[in-house]
């Protein structure tokens, strides 16, 4: 289970999260490690909290970085069309 918490005071924006990641062994035991980054920040005035798929995430993240994020009408549709899909 992922926790992110988004906090707000004058002057300060911040997403916190746990860094757990888990899944079940072979054998059928749940293993895990504290090791996965689940917020960041992708450009100025944008932070991201992320859960579920990594692959998808990467997927997201990647779209953005590739994004020309001056271009507010062309960085949307292309937001827009990953996540229809």
């Amino acid at each position: 289970m992922t926790y992110i918490i988004g906090y707000k005071q004058p002057g300060i924006n911040t997403i916190i999260s746990d860094m757990r990641v888990s899944w079940k062994a072979a054998n059928g035991s749940g293993l895990g490690r504290n090791t996965a980054l689940k917020t960041g920040y992708l450009f100025p005035g944008c932070f991201f909290g992320r859960l579920g798929s990594a692959e998808h995430s990467r997927e997201f993240i990647c779209a953005v970085c590739a994004s020309n994020l001056s271009e507010r009408a062309v960085c949307s549709a292309r937001f827009s069309a990953f996540l229809r899909r």
